[in-house]
């Protein structure tokens, strides 16, 4: 079950913004997320899906908003972090950092209506931050344990250049 309570975020992002409370059928608390609206669409909703890394599962869960549900898990990498949603609401690509001791070196796509996967693609280890360019045509990735970024084409789902930038890049925007 998820419930959700009111964002703490600026009234900028509020309506976007949910901090959710996922508990299981007996009543466990599962944990606490916050969750920003990231335009995933299924065909008979209203379009306000959510897409959650579960990090101790290898797993995302695609969340109806609405109807406070868990639609459906999907199966990643080892150590999923961040998500990032494809601008048509198809997809969601999965950052699979993994561990220090275990790195992961894969960002994982995933189909949103269905929750398959559609492919893995292999960046550096340690895969953590993901944005998608404005035009919408690539992927960058963060590389936590390798300290570079990578491009990754959206058209083709492949990955492009790496690029060094120093240690342990975490976060990642573009303009």
């Amino acid at each position: 079950m998820v419930e959700q309570q009111p964002s703490k975020l600026h009234p900028t992002f509020q309506k976007y913004s949910y901090l959710l409370t996922l508990t299981s059928l007996r009543g466990f608390r599962l944990g606490t997320f916050y969750g920003i609206l990231c335009g995933a669409r299924d065909s008979d909703r209203s379009g306000r899906i959510l897409v959650v890394s579960l990090n101790g599962e290898d797993k995302v869960a695609i969340i109806d908003v609405d109807t406070r549900k868990v639609l459906r898990k999907a199966s990643v990498g080892n150590g999923p972090v961040q998500v990032y949603v494809t601008p048509d609401g198809k997809a969601a690509l999965v950052a699979n950092q993994g561990s220090a001791a275990k790195p992961d070196n894969r960002v994982s796509v995933v189909a949103i209506e269905d929750g398959k996967l559609i492919r893995n693609v292999t960046v550096g280890k340690g895969a953590h931050g993901i944005v998608i360019a404005r035009d919408g045509r690539t992927a960058y990735v963060t590389n936590t344990y390798a300290n570079t970024i990578s491009a990754i084409d959206l058209g083709s789902l492949s990955a492009g250049k790496s690029y060094p930038v120093g240690k342990g890049p975490n976060g990642i925007a573009a303009r």
